[in-house]
């Protein structure tokens, strides 16, 4: 699609303020046209629950299709720093740089690969972890978005640590729901994960706000909102 189509429109719709700003910067979109709508998360599939039990190590989650702007090498080389504590890795998930991921954990008895499963079973998936993990890529897109699984970790009721970004709201970026740390920076993503891991009673109070931030920012209700104000602009221009 060519920058003019999306200038002609009546109203462009970015998922996150900074495709907004993309959108506005490098398609030459007029302000006035661009609107907000999260993505969001099936809240029928993704339903908060509480943290399991916690007699095991830390469980810290991934998954994804294991892609550059994901960042799953920063995640295998934080792994790498916290050998020897109470925090399991694991990733979820095929894609490019799978094999890479594999080759760099060896040797590592705190990384654990899984294979894909069908979405329908996500949500249950989410729930056995105790933390959740978004992207860490280095690129100018990763810092515009917002990705699916952060949506659906919040509705599932659990905390996520992912690399900074203009793309969030200023609730999500004050909640204690999410941890933020620098694009491609193991030693920070280790060091934020190794926080939790050893104040279970602080991750327990951060887990019960995912969901509250959820219902607050980013649920059907909200969206919907959202939406409407979206088809109004469109109908008349309000």
């Amino acid at each position: 699609m060519e920058p003019r189509q999306f200038a002609v429109a009546d109203v462009v719709v970015a998922d996150t303020a900074e495709h907004a700003r993309f959108f506005r910067e490098q398609l030459l979109v007029p302000e006035e046209k661009l609107r907000v709508v999260y993505v969001g998360a099936e809240e029928q599939l993704f339903t908060p629950a509480s943290l399991r039990e916690q007699d095991g190590p830390l469980e810290v989650l991934f998954y994804g299709s294991m892609l550059p702007l994901q960042g799953p090498r920063t995640i295998v080389e934080a792994a790498r720093l916290t050998q020897g504590e109470p925090i399991r890795w694991t990733l979820l998930g095929r894609g490019p740089q799978l094999a890479e991921c594999r080759n760099a954990a060896k040797g590592l008895a705190n990384v654990v690969f899984e294979d894909p499963i069908p979405y329908g079973l996500l949500g249950e998936r989410i729930h056995r972890a105790d933390v959740l993990l978004g992207v860490f890529g280095t690129t100018e897109k990763a810092g515009r978005v917002m990705p699916n699984k952060v949506f659906q970790a919040l509705a599932s009721g659990r905390m996520v640590v992912t690399r900074t970004s203009a793309a969030y709201p200023d609730a999500a970026r004050a909640s204690e729901a999410l941890v933020f740390v620098p694009p491609g920076d193991p030693p920070a993503l280790a060091a934020a994960v190794r926080e939790l891991a050893a104040d279970r009673r602080m991750l327990t109070a951060r887990t019960d706000a995912a969901r509250l931030l959820f219902d607050a920012e980013f649920s059907s209700r909200v969206i919907c909102r959202q939406l409407e104000h979206v088809l109004r602009k469109s109908a008349y221009g309000i």
